[in-house]
């Protein structure tokens, strides 16, 4: 990318360069205007390449049950079939995936906390029927399969792994992530970093595919979700969007954030092989599966639309909504279509080798490069993923073209602000002579006092001014509490056996008389819970608004760039007055000089939150009783979150305060200051006055052509 503005920025530096040289390095007036302006360069380059290397990424994720095709599926996405996510590492539990690239193959593990392996074993031990226990059960089988010690991983917390090829990756993933891994047990999330030019610029996030029993990681996975630009929720065709499915993006997606979905019925192969011979035709058979499964994706996404609704989720309602045309996709016919056949797996071979052989016995035809190209629907996904890619250049040239105007506005301040004071130096050298300086000096410091009094003042009324703020943001922030105590219930299904004793008496056999037996009968009921994550969500909800409300109310009170104009606002006033025994204008650069170096104080806090405290006692599914129990400890999980972010906000603002009380005691002794620098500056410039008062003339005229 081009920047004209950053070019210009280090021309102007360079022009400067000798000036900077010749001056003395105390901090005048002069130097530090210089100075100011030769830091413009480096600061939009710090910014610029920040920017890039933070908010350039393109974030994709991937939803969708295990064994959905997620790996083959993005690596024939993005990668034209390379196999960049190893397929070997079948993920049995719930793992949260994350690739990058990185400047040398590695690979991040994060274990299990020993509270979270603890809840894993309570749950577990509880035998409830729930999924949450059903998986921690095989976690604990596992893990005595494999004769592991969990401590052993676990105690260390998080583990680094180098390796040097992908074909070595497949092999320790397999370890820690694989069906059978020794350590796929304890793991809670991967983070996978590849030299590779194709993941330039990418993160992929490979969510769990299953019903998650730790909470943390749920909140983690939520996280990821809400800075993805793009994300593809895989089912499979053949099992479309089935109660394991919607269970699954109910619980997975955040409240905020998600940007665009799209919804992928995959294994489109799988469901022609299914349907295909049941019709006369492949167009036929084409039309059937689409017709059924855009009917199936229209009311799946419709009542999870009402249920995102009923819960005051409206954002994720319309995101639901929006998904109701899946895209029909299967990586094979991609490959079909797109690779040599030596790129082909034995899956892969297996599959064609029976679409062929369907298609030429049911329906004397066969399947041409452009069928194989349509039902892979890849040019529909090509086109989502490029529409993604589009959308985020488009804001990050947007955020980039947004950092010029503030950077040429601090610039012309910064040009404005050395012309000045080049300019007062120039009429204190033509119209004094170097006997002047003594009696500029005693005349200056004898206004200094009123001048810093009346400063005072101003830094005084803002003090004030903040601290009514306090006040009146701490009320609003707790008055909000309500907003977030409400967990909205919803309606689970499942089925019980009941079992009743039917006689077996046959009225032609006296032996078979008063005798019986137990039939069991398999029947299906509603109940009602609320989920964990939800009141996880809600407290760091409130915390992330709170937080936010703080910052903003807070800034319309307190800005240092506002009391600064303020206190110049104030100079300006007092120097009308100014007495005829010394140069008003002179004397007014040194003093806003010494401004803009007087230190505001910034305001910058941490807010915390207490979801912890629920992360630990509860998880999942709460039913009945429990319900009441989860709702009151949100509620003192809230309370808490706002009585340690009134603790920290009244000491952050007292310790503002008492910052800004040390500026304004510091306002005399920091002009003082200024002053005696200028006037030895000043001095030294009467030593050889026809040099500096051309050299001078030269800056200015550098200077004027940057304001045209």
């Amino acid at each position: 990318m081009n920047h004209p503005h950053l070019q210009h920025l280090e021309t102007l530096a360079a022009d400067l360069k000798p000036w900077s040289d010749s001056l003395s390095k105390e901090s005048d007036s002069l130097s530090k205007g210089i100075e100011n302006l030769q830091s413009l360069k480096d600061a939009y380059l710090t910014k610029l390449d920040r920017f890039q290397k933070e908010e350039q990424r393109l974030s994709i994720g991937i939803m969708g049950q295990v064994k959905a095709g997620k790996s083959s599926f993005v690596n024939a996405l993005l990668f034209d079939g390379l196999p960049v996510l190893p397929e070997a590492a079948t993920p049995k539990t719930a793992n949260l995936t994350a690739i990058t690239w990185g400047e040398s193959p590695l690979l991040e593990l994060e274990y299990y906390t020993e509270i979270e392996w603890k809840d894993l074993q309570e749950r577990a031990a509880s035998k409830d029927g729930s999924p949450e226990s059903k998986m921690a059960s095989e976690l604990m089988a596992m893990v005595e399969e494999n004769g592991l010690d969990p401590l052993e991983k676990i105690s260390l917390g998080k583990e680094s792994i180098e390796f040097t090829k992908p074909e070595d990756l497949v092999s320790i993933l397999n370890d820690y992530a694989g069906e059978n891994g020794r350590y796929t047990p304890v793991i809670k999330t991967i983070h996978i970093f590849l030299p590779l030019n194709e993941l330039k610029g990418l993160e992929i996030v490979d969510t769990p595919g299953m019903n998650d029993p730790i909470l943390s990681r749920t909140e983690k996975t939520r996280e990821y979700m809400a800075r993805c630009d793009v994300v593809f929720f895989l089912s499979r065709a053949g099992q479309f969007l089935d109660a394991s499915d919607t269970n699954l993006l109910a619980r997975q997606l955040p409240g905020k954030g998600v940007k665009r979905m799209v919804l992928v019925a995959g294994q489109f192969d799988a469901a022609i092989l299914d349907d295909g011979f049941n019709r006369n035709s492949f167009q036929e058979c084409e039309k059937n599966l689409c017709t059924r499964l855009n009917q199936r994706a229209e009311e799946e996404m419709e009542k999870l639309a009402k249920d995102f609704e009923n819960r005051g989720r409206a954002n994720i309602a319309e995101l639901m909504r929006s998904m109701k045309t899946p895209v029909l996709s299967s990586t094979f016919a991609h490959g079909f279509a797109s690779w040599p056949e030596d790129m082909w797996g034995k899956t892969m071979k297996h599959i064609h080798n029976e679409l062929t052989e369907l298609a030429e016995e049911e329906w004397s035809s066969s399947f041409s490069k452009q069928d194989w190209q349509r039902i892979s629907g890849f040019d529909l996904l090509h086109d989502h993923y490029k529409k993604a890619r589009e959308d985020k250049e488009k804001i990050l040239q947007q955020q980039i073209k947004g950092m010029i105007p503030e950077s040429k506005e601090q610039l012309i301040l910064y040009v404005e602000e050395l012309t000045d004071i080049v300019n007062q130096r120039l009429d204190f050298l033509n119209q004094n002579d170097i006997s002047a300086i003594k009696e500029q000096k005693k005349a200056s410091e004898s206004r200094i006092q009123t001048i810093a009094l009346v400063l005072s003042e101003v830094i005084s009324l803002n003090i004030n001014q903040i601290q009514r703020a306090r006040a009146q943001i701490l009320a609003d922030i707790q008055q909000s509490l309500a907003e977030f105590t409400k967990l909205s219930t919803r309606t689970g299904t499942e089925t019980y056996t009941s079992y009743t004793t039917v006689s077996t008496s046959k009225w032609y056999n006296p032996f078979s008389w008063g005798s019986s037996t137990t039939v069991p009968t398999t029947r299906s009921r509603s109940y009602q819970y609320v989920m964990a994550s939800d009141a996880v969500e809600k407290v760091t909800g409130y915390s992330n608004e709170s937080a936010a409300s703080i910052n903003r109310k807070f800034s319309e009170s307190f800005n240092p760039q506002k009391i600064k104009t303020e206190l110049r606002k104030a100079l300006l006033k007092e120097m009308e007055t100014a007495s005829a025994d010394f140069n008003p204008g002179w004397f007014r650069s040194v003093i806003d000089h010494g401004i803009r170096e007087l230190q505001i104080p910034v305001f910058t806090m941490d807010y915390g939150n207490e979801a912890d405290a629920i992360v630990q006692e509860f998880q999942g599914e709460i039913r009945t009783d429990k319900m009441d129990n989860l709702n009151l400890m949100l509620s003192k999980a809230l309370h808490k979150t706002f009585e340690r972010i009134q603790k920290n906000f009244i000491a952050k603002v007292e310790e503002l305060c008492s910052q800004f009380e040390d500026a304004r005691e510091s306002l005399t002794p920091v002009l003082t200051e200024n002053l005696h620098k200028e006037l030895a500056e000043v001095e030294k410039a009467f030593a050889d006055k026809t040099a500096q008062v051309e050299s001078y003339k030269k800056l200015l005229a550098r200077l004027e052509e940057e304001k045209k």
